[in-house]
């Protein structure tokens, strides 16, 4: 007996081995297949995550229709802008600064000239001051009344003294030209002369 229960034991023991070794295996197929569900639920996740952002954009595809139109219309318009351009008048002008600088160049000019003049005015003072100076010192009796005389009639009148000594110096110019013509015509006749003698 004893021989039979070890037998059933040992046949009872191999079938629980059997079932384990089964059950293992289905354990295995069942951990296999809860990876895959794991990975497919992970694809799942992200299809559902890809399907959010489509119904997103597909929520804002007529905004962005409208947009794509504007954006045709302001391409026409630009279009038709650049097919017509606009005419650029270019003016010159020159600058505040330029006018400033012409300007105190001319007064500094004028400046200049009213100077330079008024030293040769200043020049012939002085030359006719020394003359007058020196015709005063000289020993003539008769050329120092006469200056005297002249000074007193320019201190008493000194504006009808001017006017009459350019009158006088006037009619001299005039007798001078006038003396000048005669001596031409005179020369013009003694050369007829000759001429009509030969």
């Amino acid at each position: 007996m004893n021989e039979n229960l070890l037998n059933t034991v040992t046949e009872v023991t191999e079938q629980h081995e059997k079932r384990i070794a089964q059950q293992e295996q289905t354990l295995d197929k069942l951990k296999s297949q809860l990876e895959e569900l794991s990975d497919f639920k992970t694809v799942l996740t992200r299809f559902n995550g890809q399907v959010d952002t489509l119904r997103s954009v597909s929520d804002q595809w007529p905004k962005l229709a409208k947009e794509v139109v504007l954006l045709k219309e302001r391409l026409s318009q630009t279009m038709d802008a650049l097919s017509r351009p606009i005419e650029q008048k270019h003016h010159h002008y020159v600058s505040k600064i330029a006018w400033i600088a012409a300007g105190l160049f001319l007064v500094l000019s004028l400046t200049v000239c009213g100077w330079y003049m008024t030293h040769q005015r200043l020049q012939e003072f002085i030359s006719n001051d020394t003359k007058y100076r020196y015709l005063k010192i000289q020993n003539d009796k008769e050329l120092r009344q006469l200056v005297r005389r002249v000074d007193d009639q320019v201190q008493a009148n000194p504006y009808f003294m001017r006017d009459s000594v350019l009158k006088v110096e006037e009619d001299n110019q005039r007798r001078l030209e006038l003396l000048e013509e005669a001596l031409n015509k005179e020369a013009e006749a003694k050369a007829l002369r000759r001429r009509a003698t030969k």
